[in-house]
This record gives C-alpha cells, sequence and structure tokens, in this order.
C-alpha cells in the first residue's frame, strides 16, 4: 500500500482535523495494525498518525489492558456473525505515551471480502472522558445526596403531576413500613398506612401545584401502618425542571409526635402548678380563719361541756347546753375540714392496714349510699401498710364514696380498688413531686354524670360545689386533696360528662411494724391531779376555759397572757412547775421557743403544745421530743386526758 492511499484528499483533511471524533481503519491481523487514520487522534491519544501508519504503534496496544480482552472479544463475536456489518463497543479506555487513561467510544463497519471473511475494520473513535468525569461527578453527587437524605432526620418524597411517589428518602420509606425507597415509586397515598388521610394530603399536593406557592411549617396528625398516632410539622413546595415547567410536588415533614407529647406535658404541669398555686392561697386563708375559729370553738365546747356538768338536775338546760355544743361540734368538724385541705390539720400517724380501714367502713359505706347503688370493693391481700391518720383515712374515704354517690341519683356502681402500686403508676403521678419508695393504689370509680375539664379542674377547691344548695359545703373533696397532700401522697381524677369519673389515689407505703387501728370508745372520766401547771394562752376565752377545768380537777394553775410574762412569772416562783400547757402561735416569744427557754431552766417540766396548725408545732417537735401536742378545739375531758398522760409519762422516766 502506497502513501497516496494513506492520505485524504485536503478538503477531507482539513474537515477532520476540526472533527471531534478519529476516523480510523486497521486489518483484521495480530496487532490490528492501522491502514488509515485522521490526523487529529493526537489530540485525543497524544500519538502522530504516522507513528501508526508505519506500524511502530499497534492499535491494540493502545488499548488499555484491562479492557483489551472484553474489546477483542467484542470484534471476534462481531467477525464471526456474518449478518454483522457494523457495530459499537461499550466504552473502553485508552493509553497515551505519558501515562493518562481517557475513556473512548466507537462506531465500527466491518469490511468483509466476497465469502464473507472479515477484511479490515474501519470507523470513528471519540473521547469521551469528559462526559465519563462527568457522570462519574453526577452519580458521585446523586450518592452524596443519597446519603444526606438517609441520613437526615427529616423525612423528603417526591410526587409527579399525578400525584404518584417518584422517590424519597430511606426515613420516610421506614415511615411508611418499607424496607427500601425504591418500593415506594409508583405507589399513591392511597397505597399507604395512612391512608385514612389520603384525601387530605392528596388536596394539599394539588393546592400547591395549582397556586405554585409553597406551604410551609404546619402541623398535622398521622395514623400510621399500625395505627400508632402521630404528629407531623410538614413543607411542600411545587416541584419544578429545569425550564421551569411543573413536574410535581416536593414534600418534607418532621416527626414533633415527642415534642408534642413533651408541651402537651409542660401545659399539663403548668396547669397543675397553677392550679396548686391557687389551692395554696386559698388555703392560707382558709387555714387562718379555722385558727381564728378554734380558738373560739375551744372556748364554746369547754365552756358548754362545763356548764351541763355543773347542771346535772336541771334537765331542760343541759337539753339547750347540749343543742349548743351539737353546733360547735359540727363547726368543729367543718375547721377540720377546711385545715384538712390546707394540710394544717393535727394527725396521729400509725402504721395501718388500708383494707382493714376500708373493710371497718363497709357497712357504713353501704348504708350510706342506699340501695340502688351497687358497692363493689376488691382488696389484694398482700396489701403493704402505710403511715397514716386513721380518723383521716376514714374521712377521705367517705368523701369520695359520698361524692360519687351524689354523681348518681339514679343509681349505678360505686367501685373501689386497693392494691399495691405498680412503678407505671407512680410515675404517671411524679407531678406530684413523689418521694422515692413503694406506694399503695387507691382507686374509687363511679357510673354517674361524670364532669366536664372546667369542672375537673375546680373540685379540689374549699366551697366549690355543683350540689344544689343546702346539699353539701363544698368541702369534701377539697378536704381529700388536703389529707392527702399532708400524707405525701398523690391524687388525680379523670372524668368525661354522662361516662363516670375515677379518683386515683397514691400512699407512702411505711415500714414500721403495723399496729391496730385506734377504737373511738374513750373513757368520758377527767382524770384529777395535784401538780403545778403553767398555762400561757393569748386568746382570753381559751384561756379561761383551760384555767377553770384544770383547777377543777385538783391541779394548781399559773396562768399568763404571753410568754414574756411566763418567762417572769415562771423565775418569780421558787415552787416546781411540772407542766407548761402553751399555745404555738403567739406574739414576741412562740409557744416552741419559750418551752426551749424553760426546758433549760427547768429541766423536769414536761410541755403540751395547742394548736390547729401541724406547721406551727414539726419545727419544735423535730428538736423537743418531750413535747406533745393537743389540737385546736379540744374538749375538757381532751384537755385531762392529755395532761394526765403527759405528766404520768414523766413521771415514769424521772423515777431512778
Amino acid at each position: 500500500m502506497t502513501d497516496d492511499k494513506l492520505v485524504a484528499p485536503r478538503q477531507v483533511q482539513a474537515i477532520l482535523e476540526d472533527s471531534p471524533v478519529v476516523v480510523i481503519r486497521w486489518q483484521n491481523t495480530e496487532g490490528w495494525p492501522v491502514e488509515f487514520i485522521s490526523e487529529n487522534v493526537v489530540q485525543i491519544l497524544g500519538i502522530r498518525r504516522e507513528e501508526f501508519v508505519s506500524g511502530r504503534v499497534l492499535y491494540s496496544r493502545v488499548i488499555h489492558p484491562d479492557d483489551l480482552s472484553r474489546v477483542r472479544s467484542e470484534v471476534l463475536a462481531r467477525s464471526n456473525d456474518p449478518s454483522c456489518d457494523r457495530f459499537t463497543h461499550k466504552p473502553f479506555r485508552v493509553c497515551t505515551p505519558d501515562g493518562e487513561v481517557r475513556w473512548v467510544e466507537d462506531r465500527i463497519v466491518v469490511e468483509r471480502d466476497a465469502v464473507g471473511e472479515v477484511v479490515c475494520f474501519h470507523g470513528v473513535i471519540w473521547d469521551i472522558t469528559e462526559r465519563k468525569q462527568a457522570d462519574k461527578n453526577l452519580q458521585e453527587s446523586r450518592r452524596m445526596l443519597q446519603l444526606i437524605l438517609d441520613t437526615i432526620p427529616v423525612r423528603v418524597f417526591w410526587k409527579d403531576k399525578n400525584l404518584n411517589y417518584l422517590g424519597c428518602n430511606r426515613p420516610f420509606a421506614e415511615d411508611a413500613g418499607l424496607s427500601h425507597p425504591l418500593e415506594l415509586v409508583g405507589r399513591d397515598d392511597f397505597d399507604m398506612g395512612w391512608r385514612q388521610q389520603a384525601e387530605r394530603y392528596r388536596a394539599d399536593d394539588r393546592a400547591v401545584m395549582e397556586s405554585g406557592q409553597a406551604k410551609l411549617l404546619f402541623e398535622e396528625p398521622q395514623t400510621g401502618p399500625e395505627g400508632q398516632r402521630r404528629y407531623l410539622r410538614t413543607s411542600k413546595i411545587p416541584l419544578m425542571d429545569a425550564d421551569g415547567t411543573l413536574q410535581g410536588v416536593l414534600g418534607t415533614y418532621e416527626d414533633i409526635t415527642a415534642l408534642k407529647n413533651a408541651q402537651e406535658e409542660k401545659e399539663k404541669l403548668q396547669q397543675q402548678f397553677l392550679q396548686a398555686q391557687k389551692i395554696e392561697a386559698l388555703g392560707l386563708l382558709a387555714g387562718g380563719l379555722a385558727h381564728d375559729f378554734n380558738n373560739l370553738l375551744t372556748g364554746i365546747i369547754g365552756n358548754v361541756e362545763m356548764a351541763t356538768l355543773q347542771l346535772a338536775n336541771d334537765e331542760k338546760t343541759r337539753k339547750l347546753l347540749g343543742e349548743s355544743l351539737e353546733a360547735a361540734l359540727r363547726g368543729s368538724q367543718l375547721t377540720r375540714q377546711l385545715l384538712a385541705f390546707c394540710r394544717r390539720q393535727m394527725i396521729e400517724a400509725t402504721p395501718l392496714d388500708m383494707g382493714e380501714v376500708l373493710l371497718s367502713l363497709k357497712s357504713m359505706l353501704r348504708r350510706m349510699i342506699g340501695e340502688d347503688i351497687r358497692l363493689q370493693i376488691e382488696i389484694t391481700p398482700d396489701l403493704k401498710p402505710v403511715l397514716a391518720d386513721a380518723g383521716q383515712m376514714e374521712q377521705m374515704i367517705v368523701n369520695l364514696v359520698v361524692n360519687a354517690r351524689d354523681a348518681m341519683p339514679y343509681g349505678g356502681q360505686i367501685s373501689i380498688e386497693l392494691r399495691n402500686a405498680s412503678g407505671s403508676e407512680v410515675s404517671s403521678l411524679q407531678a406530684w413531686d413523689l418521694l422515692p419508695g413503694d406506694y399503695i393504689f387507691l382507686q374509687v370509680s363511679d357510673t354517674g354524670c361524670g364532669m366536664d375539664d372546667t369542672t375537673r379542674q375546680r373540685i379540689f377547691e374549699p366551697f366549690f360545689t355543683t350540689k344544689d344548695l343546702g346539699r353539701g359545703t363544698g368541702l369534701g373533696l377539697a378536704s381529700v386533696y388536703g389529707i392527702i397532700s399532708q400524707h405525701k401522697g398523690a391524687i388525680e381524677v379523670s372524668s368525661r360528662p354522662d361516662e363516670g369519673a375515677t379518683f386515683r389515689i397514691l400512699l407512702p407505703v411505711t415500714e414500721v411494724i403495723r399496729s391496730r387501728i385506734p377504737t373511738q370508745d374513750e373513757s368520758k372520766i377527767m382524770p384529777e391531779g395535784r401538780e403545778r401547771i403553767l398555762i400561757v394562752e393569748d386568746e382570753p376565752l381559751v384561756m379561761k376555759l383551760a384555767v377553770r377545768v384544770l383547777k377543777h380537777l385538783g391541779y394548781t394553775v399559773l396562768s399568763a397572757p404571753n410568754g414574756e410574762q411566763a418567762l417572769d412569772l415562771a423565775r418569780r416562783t421558787d415552787d416546781p412547775i411540772h407542766l407548761l400547757l402553751t399555745d404555738v402561735v403567739m406574739p414576741i416569744i412562740s409557744g416552741p421557743e419559750l418551752a426551749e427557754r424553760l426546758g433549760k431552766e427547768r429541766p423536769e417540766m414536761a410541755v403540751v403544745l395547742t394548736s390547729g396548725y401541724t406547721t406551727d408545732t414539726s419545727a419544735h417537735m423535730e428538736t423537743q421530743d418531750s413535747a406533745a401536742i393537743l389540737a385546736k378545739p379540744y374538749t375538757p375531758q381532751a384537755l385531762a386526758v392529755k395532761v394526765r398522760e403527759i405528766l404520768d409519762r414523766r413521771n415514769s422516766t424521772s423515777k431512778p
């Protein structure tokens, strides 16, 4: 073959030099020697055409070693196929003399002789290195984008104009119950687990596409594939191509269920805090009134009882005094309820089996609720004891049952359940700031008229009632609240109109060995004595009563209206003072302070503190284990018994 055959016409050469493709012709022999190749081959391979046509460079040696076997196999397969007259290799790599690797594609024509044998190949080759790099970059960008989409907690999805899913990220697929995002492609919302909300979602999608406006950060509920309730914060925008043509809708959402639940819990705690503040304010007012009223009742009750004792033969007057005493005692019951509400009622806590307390009330409760209401009581056999005041526990149960009875004017059922509390039940009432430890669980539920949220939020307020005029004081549930608070427990109520009400109560368990429930049978005899007693009381009516009663019983009585005069009086007498009977709240020097100062001078002296407040005496009781408490209002008999009890206790401990 002459050199003239290897040279294209001048016009063709000019075209080829400016062409992005290389024209090539090679023989079907070993090494694929090149018969013709265009000048611009140097731009791709860095090899001049003369080196190819002279045989110094074989075409097969230019192909990358890792691709040569595949390229040879493809050429051989086409050569052996008589029907094949042209073909295209898959992209393959070629190597330049300086070691650079480039990607090329080709289009080859097979030239055969008369008997169909392949003589040579000729065609075009073009450089796709930049395109391959762009494809690689694009694939890497897509991989990174998918990695980001699958990693972020936000769920991402996109749909076509028919609202069929085109794709999503992995968190979205997991929410949909799918194992891979590709499983979503082609589905619509009616195919998903949230099909109940499908029409609402699609309406939002259509509105976004039709308006061309984004809808951002709106909250919506969702019921998941397994019926779980979730809250989503969703955004949707129109999905456009590069030309601005609408293609569908792109959406994202965050699962804000935990945040929503936390907000609801926060709002609930805020409401409970505001309710507690309101009840505390009411408690301060109620407690102050009850304190002053107790002083008056102490004088009234005491003087009526003393007058009754002195009028043994005047039955008519005794009857009148008895009615007056009954009215005063009813007044003292009201003050006890007020003080229970504001957690200032005097309590005598002992280890109790609440099951025994409840069973002891069973007969009375049945009579109280009437025949048209069923009473169901369930008590666990392994109930742990609580440290509580038996009288207050009875009052709490009775008040709850009475409240349930009044909610069922046409009959129904009251159910009382008493058992050891579970950990979840204690956790659900942690808003009460419960102390660590075990609790018992008391539940009182009814099938009555129920109540709305407004009523439910006020039921523990003193004097609040939904009953008709004359049917209650409005202190029943208020005192229940106070009793439970004073015993470091917790109470929760759930109710809806026409669905009854359920009160759930927790009371802390004690490790102290349980004792029997105190009986109500007490002796009516007032014990006498001959000891010397110092009475300190700033309320004249109460002072006169205490002096009168103790003198009547044979005691020598000294009295002072305040702590300063009491100290002066005690220091001016050399005679022993066996007992100090003092009010707690007094001006200048309080009762506990007076007891502490006199106790240092007269260590043999016993102490009885009188008050209607537990908070008045708690600080003193922590340091003065010899002091005893006498709650106001007290009767002459209660005063006599307490004084004698403390003096006898002191006498027994002072003996050698």
